[in-house]
């Protein structure tokens, strides 16, 4: 089964997952709820846009959304405590993050360059930090 970003990236050098959720417009319940509806359809393998064959399903979906919802977490964590933060410091803090995955999944040592060249932090921290203050001025106009 073709997942699209649904699960993130795969990268298959070091059997590593990290979200794929760029601005303007990242979802989190919709990834989240692609992820649960592609596993419903129980495939014998994944083939990630980013990058290539996953083959066991299971795995690739549990650590795709447990990524997901890290990296949100971990952004959404920040910017509850200081909501003026910089996308700098969320991408320095993301990461940080990134570095301790990669290394936890994999044995290898980090190297930014090319854990970037597929789809930058950055553009994952711009897009989870908008995701979360958009939610919550929607959050703040429904309740007034």
């Amino acid at each position: 089964m073709f997942t699209g970003e649904a699960i993130g990236s795969h990268l298959p050098w070091a059997d590593c997952y990290r979200p794929a959720l760029p601005p303007p417009e990242s979802d989190l319940e919709a990834a989240i709820e692609s992820i649960a509806r592609m596993r419903e359809r129980r495939p014998t393998r994944l083939l990630a846009s980013h990058f290539g064959v996953v083959a066991d399903p299971d795995e690739g979906f549990a650590r795709g959304a447990e990524r997901i919802r890290a990296w949100a977490d971990t952004v959404r964590a920040r910017l509850a405590r200081e909501p003026g933060t910089s996308i700098d410091a969320i991408e320095r803090e993301l990461t940080v993050q990134a570095r301790t995955e990669y290394e936890s999944d994999s044995g290898l040592p980090f190297d930014l360059g090319r854990y970037d060249a597929i789809g930058s932090i950055r553009m994952n921290a711009e897009g989870l930090a908008r995701y979360w203050r958009k939610r919550w001025e929607r959050e703040a106009a429904a309740s007034t």
